[in-house]
């Protein structure tokens, strides 16, 4: 049981959900996003990798190259 609100969600999910994150994580928090997003939608294009949200920009030590 996790207990968070929309705000901790998205940096999880901006944090989690990159290409650099080990794949066992992406995949509990792709999880946790497609439930979010399955009862409000609205949070659907706000929950996704933080080089997505921010428009294609990775600032990571080592960029993903989106």
């Amino acid at each position: 049981l996790w207990h968070m609100n929309a705000e901790e969600l998205m940096v999880i999910a901006n944090k989690r959900l990159c290409k650099q994150a080990s794949p066992e994580t992406r995949r509990v928090v792709q999880l946790m996003c497609e439930q979010v997003s399955a009862v409000h939608p609205e949070f659907h294009k706000l929950l996704v990798p933080a080089c997505v949200y921010q428009g294609g920009v990775c600032h990571e030590i080592y960029p993903c190259k989106l």
